[in-house]
């Protein structure tokens, strides 16, 4: 079994928002990185083959201060 992203997903959710472009991902993302709560997480639903799996993203941590060097992509 494997967890996370698969190449062939498609994105279907996040934290129950129906996503339908792009544009819609990036929106919820800006808002979640905004948000003032500790709760840094999105719940994604992907469409996998013929059924549907979910994936939890948690990103609390603030890699920028970790040393941008190391963790650019």
């Amino acid at each position: 079994v494997s967890s996370g992203f698969a190449i062939s997903d498609i994105l279907f959710k996040i934290n129950d928002q129906e996503i339908n472009t792009l544009d819609e991902v990036k929106k919820i993302y800006a808002n979640s990185l905004l948000a003032k709560d500790e709760n840094k997480k999105l719940f994604i639903e992907v469409i996998r083959g013929s059924s549907h799996n979910f994936l939890l993203l948690d990103y609390k941590t603030d890699y920028k201060k970790l040393g941008e060097e190391k963790w650019e992509i």
